[in-house]
């Protein structure tokens, strides 16, 4: 939001304190993230690497000195009310106020009273560079104008309007333009004809709040240049070769005018460049005073050691590498592997034995289903097909219980693996001190039949407590198990001889409220939402007797006498006749079933 001069004074004179941030950061960001994040008041940021950090308090105003990067880093100073403060590390917390960036001042606001709140206009681009083509070429340039943090919409400049006015007429021959009519942004389309090649500095003038803002787009045209005369070919590196290597009267070149190559050697555990081509004898090695004085060689720089050591070589082993891309391709030109702007692309490969952190995985993972041997106390797959029969196991097992399980997802299927089949349950035993948790205990042995099992190994980095099983499933059973059956509710009627004394205890899956109502004698209506089913008949209730009957001592009798819309009714007897008494029910879906005909 922009404010006025006034309006900035006002505030720092209400304050606790005002100081300038000493950062460690260079605060250089777009104007749209200066003013819609940082600058937007009332916004909570935390700043970070604060110098004097020190120097402040809670209540204080912080100054953050900024650029702005798309407005050729002008200036931008923020003002924020510190909330909190760390001095280690240093961070501070506070609430953008207003910001000032430089350019226009805005009008005063009469004293005593907050000014207006600024208005910020953004052209883009500000400058236009236009290579000279055969064909036409467009240009778009978009104008928006906010107060504060409002757009403004473009129109005739009266009240929440703005209105841009370009003078088209004065273009020079070859560029034309015309204004798109829009809602919040003002678009100036620029054609420059085929071969034309102009060059103007484009006045705009916006109007906003009776107010006339003079702004200019700087519109060049470039062309390239004649071509230049081919130069000689320099000297080729030669090297580098070993100074041992190289015979008494070998002659040496320095890549001098008219020579052929620039040599390269190594001595001493150290490379040097020839400077001054001269004949090999026994006593003018590098270092040596036939060297130093007359100037034969010179430590070789990096570049001369990178060319040699790498880029000449057909293959290289290097300790350390520093370059700023790496592509590789396949025969067919592809690249399947790519390190670029800090990302790295891989689109084929083989990754064994290694470390991920931090991995977000968008696609398809898979671990294929491996037959266990002898033991799967191996991390070669978390997905296994085991086999059963008469009991035990085909081969004997041991299941994985060290630190490195941590957090280790397993599954385990008994059922078949080619043409075999598992028969009868088979036990995995746990050691001392180690256990399997399923349904809320622990268990010292894991019985599987038929089944696929889930688990998650369970533990710390320096303890492993065991195998927690999530899921258990059954597969191709030779008997039947049946289908989980889900409850609604569940709850107690307590029927008594009237409506005021009959209540009703429920819970419900979705925190629903239940109610109770005598209809007559021993008999109840239930009331539940009618949402809960596309259709009454689907509604299933499982009652249960409670005790003995209302003033008598007979056993109770609870029965479905009756199903309608959002109330099932119960009827409650000892013998052929009701009487009041309590009882037990459990509504469920019965439509949850018809998928699995």
């Amino acid at each position: 939001m922009g404010v006025s001069i006034t309006r900035i004074v006002k505030f720092i004179r209400k304050g606790k304190g005002v100081i300038v941030a000493q950062s460690r950061n260079v605060y250089n960001y777009t104007y749209k993230e200066w003013t819609q994040f940082y600058g937007l008041s009332g916004r909570s940021v935390n700043w970070d690497g604060i110098i004097n950090v020190s120097d402040f308090s809670v209540g204080d105003t912080m100054v953050i000195n900024g650029t702005v990067s798309d407005k050729q880093r002008i200036t931008i100073s923020l003002y924020a009310k510190v909330t909190a403060i760390d001095t280690n590390p240093a961070i501070i917390t506070a609430q953008s106020l207003y910001y000032i960036a430089s350019g226009e001042n805005g009008e005063d606001g009469n004293d005593g009273n907050d000014g207006v709140d600024a208005i910020t206009i953004d052209i883009t681009p500000p400058i236009i560079l236009h290579k000279k083509t055969a064909a036409n070429t467009s240009y778009a340039i978009t104008i928006k104008v906010f107060e504060g943090t409002k757009q403004l919409i473009s129109s005739n400049g009266s009240g929440s309007s703005f209105k841009c006015n370009v003078d088209t007429s004065n273009f020079p021959t070859g560029l034309k333009g015309n204004t798109v009519a829009g809602t919040n942004v003002y678009t100036l389309i620029l054609v420059v004809e085929a071969n034309s090649n102009p060059s103007k500095d484009i006045a705009i003038s916006i109007v906003c709040r009776g107010v006339t803002h003079k702004r200019t787009v700087s519109f060049k045209t470039v062309a390239d240049g004649q071509p230049g005369a081919k130069g000689d070919r320099g000297p080729a590196l030669r090297g580098p070769q070993a100074w041992s290597d190289c015979a008494v009267g070998y002659m040496f070149q320095s890549g001098a005018s008219g020579e052929e190559y620039k040599d390269v050697v190594l001595y001493g555990n150290n490379y040097y460049s020839c400077i001054k081509s001269h004949t090999k004898t026994a006593s003018n090695n590098p270092k040596s005073a036939t060297d130093t004085n007359s100037g034969l060689w010179k430590l070789a720089d990096k570049l001369e050691i990178v060319a040699t050591k790498i880029l000449l070589a057909q293959y290289a082993l290097v300790k350390n590498l520093g370059v700023e891309a790496i592509d590789m391709k396949d025969a067919n030109g592809n690249i399947i592997f790519q390190a670029k702007d800090g990302n790295v692309t891989c689109n084929s490969g083989t990754f064994t034995n290694g470390t991920f952190t931090n991995v977000k995985i968008i696609g398809s993972i898979r671990n294929p289903f491996n037959l266990a041997n002898e033991s799967f106390d191996v991390d070669y797959s978390d997905n296994v097909a085991m086999l059963s029969s008469g009991g035990g196991w085909l081969d004997v097992y041991s299941m994985p219980w060290d630190v490195s399980q941590n957090g280790r997802r397993l599954t385990i299927v008994n059922y078949k693996w080619g043409s075999t089949m598992a028969q009868g349950q088979a036990v995995i035993s746990a050691p001392n001190g180690k256990y399997f948790f399923e349904d809320g205990i622990q268990k010292s042995e894991l019985k599987v039949s038929r089944e696929i099992v889930e688990m998650i190994g369970y533990g710390t980095t320096t303890e492993f407590y065991g195998w927690i099983v999530i899921n258990r499933i059954d597969l191709m059973t030779s008997q039947k198990y049946g289908h989980c059956l889900k409850a609604l509710a569940f709850g107690t009627v307590s029927g008594r001889n009237s409506s005021s004394n009959t209540s009703i205890t429920s819970n419900t899956f979705d925190g629903s409220k239940l109610t109770v109502s005598r209809q007559s004698e021993g008999l109840y209506r239930v009331y539940f939402p009618s949402t809960w089913f596309a259709y009454t008949s689907n509604c299933r209730v499982i009652l249960t007797g409670r005790g003995v009957c209302y003033g008598a001592s007979s056993a109770v009798k609870a029965t479905m006498h009756s199903l309608g819309s959002g109330y099932f009714e119960v009827s409650v007897s000892d013998d052929a006749s009701r009487n009041d008494g309590s009882f037990d029910f459990i509504i469920y879906n019965g439509s949850d079933f018809d998928i699995l005909k």
